[in-house]
């Protein structure tokens, strides 16, 4: 199945957030179910709106580790079909979907890691020093999605390369018997 992405907007001021999503999907029930969470612990509203915004991001960011580990288990059977000599078209589209899926992934996160990194090296004057290290902990979750993509995306690449090779020299052994 294809990576679907929703765009989540979230505007910040030392004294309110606002969040906003362009369409129904996952982010905006990511917000739905953070803000009950929220609503509960009321020092979170008295410490300000900076821990709000934290509480928001860090449930997205959360949301993300699941998605990018399901490709692990997916690239896993892949391999092995491939290395069982059963990979057929739908098993090589796969491939490259996930390929896609992950490329797109990685863009996503690189960006948000950088924005991540900024926000945790206090470059926006609306973060609260007591925050910095949440915010740091957001920047590692984002970084290490960022390198799991990488790795799954190279992964995928050498399952198909193995698949690729696999076709050649069965080929080159029909050849010979030819």
């Amino acid at each position: 199945k294809e990576l679907a992405i929703t765009e989540l907007d979230l505007l910040l001021s030392d004294r309110w957030l606002v969040t906003h999503a362009l369409d129904a999907g996952t982010a905006t029930c990511t917000v739905d179910k953070v803000f009950p969470d929220l609503v509960k612990q009321r020092r979170l509203w008295e410490k300000g709106a900076a821990w709000l915004f934290h509480g928001v991001v860090d449930r997205v960011v959360d949301e993300y580790m699941p998605v990018t580990e399901s490709y692990d288990q997916e690239l896993g059977e892949l391999e092995a079909i491939v290395l069982d000599g059963t990979a057929d078209n739908f098993a090589v589209e796969r491939m490259f979907g996930i390929k896609r899926s992950l490329v797109k992934l990685r863009r996503l996160t690189v960006h948000q890691r950088d924005i991540f990194q900024k926000l945790a090296r206090k470059e926006f004057a609306v973060i609260p020093d007591a925050l910095l290290p949440f915010m740091r902990d957001v920047y590692d979750h984002f970084a290490r999605n960022v390198d799991l993509a990488e790795s799954y995306r190279d992964l995928t690449t050498n399952v198909l390369e193995m698949h690729l090779s696999m076709q050649s020299f069965r080929m080159n052994e029909v050849m010979k018997v030819l």
